[in-house]
This record gives C-alpha cells, sequence and structure tokens, in this order.
C-alpha cells in the first residue's frame, strides 16, 4: 500500500471492489488491521467515503466489531447515519450485535437515534449492556438524550 501511495494513488482512490483502503482495512480482523486503519487515518483517509452500495468504512468497522477503529474514525467522520445499503443503519447493526461500547460511541458521536435500533435495542434478544449505552435502564439518561432531541418526537413511554 506503501508503495501505491508513493506512486501517486489517492488514499481514498477505491480498488477493483470500490472499497477504499480504509474500508478494506475496516473490514480486517485483530490488532494489524487496526494499526492499518490508524495510519490511513492519519494521512487523511476519509472515513465518510461510500461504496456503491452506501457503506462507509465507518460501517464497515462496526460490522467488524472493531471498536478501537471505530473510535478513531468517529473522530473526523461526518456520516453517522452510515448504512448497509439495505436499510440497517450503523447503529442498529452494533445493537443487533450486542455490541454496547461501539453502540454508546455512536450515540455520543451524535448518531441518528432510530426508531429501529431503539427496537432493536429494548428487544427480548437486546442485551443489558447495550440497553444501557441507550439509556434505557434508567429514566435520568433517557430524558437526557430526549432532551437533546436526538429521539426526535418519540415520547417517553415510547423509548
Amino acid at each position: 500500500m506503501g508503495d501505491l501511495l508513493s506512486q501517486g494513488a489517492g488514499i481514498d482512490e477505491p480498488g477493483a471492489a470500490a472499497w477504499t483502503p480504509l474500508a478494506v482495512a475496516a473490514m480486517g480482523e485483530g490488532a494489524a488491521a487496526t494499526d492499518i486503519g490508524i495510519h490511513l487515518l492519519s494521512l487523511k483517509a476519509d472515513p465518510d467515503r461510500e461504496d456503491r452500495r452506501g457503506r462507509t468504512p465507518l460501517f464497515h468497522a462496526i460490522l467488524a466489531n472493531n471498536s478501537a477503529l471505530v473510535k478513531e474514525m468517529l473522530k473526523t467522520a461526518k456520516k453517522l447515519d452510515t448504512h448497509d445499503g439495505d436499510g440497517i443503519a450503523g447503529l442498529s447493526r452494533a445493537v443487533l450485535m450486542n455490541s454496547a461500547d461501539i453502540a454508546k460511541q455512536l450515540i455520543d458521536a451524535g448518531a441518528p437515534l432510530t426508531r429501529q435500533a431503539l427496537n432493536y435495542a429494548k428487544s427480548k434478544d437486546g442485551s443489558w449492556a447495550v440497553k444501557q449505552a441507550f439509556g434505557l435502564t434508567t429514566t435520568t439518561t433517557t430524558a437526557a438524550y430526549i432532551g437533546r432531541g436526538t429521539y426526535g418526537s418519540y415520547s417517553p413511554g415510547e423509548l
């Protein structure tokens, strides 16, 4: 990858599969993938660059359950409503995977709290940790999210 960059390839240049180097790193597993992703971010790789289906590197990091890389991407990402191309938002995906840490990071960064994500978090299969990330275990936290306006027009009873 370093050779390609030194030869003038763009940091966000998609490959044959229409994925940027950051998206490919985000799909990887383990510390090496995280380190490569963080390095690419230091070179100003764009965590919001969409592939053909509308997925961003941030979405791929969520899907790979790479909390450390999600944390780094959220420092510059602006597209917090990233999705999988089929209508499942990144926050909803984190909830479905019971990834409370990533769900909380996304919520704290200002990701839209959709009815879909809330319903997944409230389902019988939702983990206590994800419910806690959403503030569904205390009325104080839920009220704070409502006060922030992130629940849109939902009433406290719906949460």
